[in-house]
């Protein structure tokens, strides 16, 4: 694993496990600070301050990731609308994954 700014280019599954991932986070901040903070703080920390300065990640990349976040935020947040979350974080997944051959 490495913390380098990747948006897998050709490989669908890795990008789907890779959000994955980013949901997972976003769950887990929700829990402790809630979904907007969570999403805000991980966009503002990790992806430009980290990911886009110091190791010159690009935008497409790091609003992907925070989607992610945000979608897993939600989660946390609003269990009762976990099918209809599910079901949108399904809908990005797919669409990503169909730009990467």
């Amino acid at each position: 694993m490495t913390l380098t700014p990747d948006s897998q280019p050709d490989d669908a599954y890795g990008w789907a496990t890779n959000q994955a991932g980013h949901a997972m986070i976003g769950f887990g901040l929700a829990l402790i600070v809630g979904p907007i903070a969570a999403t805000l703080a991980y966009f503002v920390a990790w992806e430009v301050l980290y990911q886009m300065r110091r190791l010159g990640g690009g935008w497409r990349d790091s609003v992907a990731d925070s989607l992610f976040v945000g979608a897993g935020a939600l989660l946390a947040a609003f269990p009762a609308f976990a099918v209809h979350i599910y079901a949108g974080f399904v809908v990005m997944i797919v669409i990503g994954a169909g730009y990467r051959k």
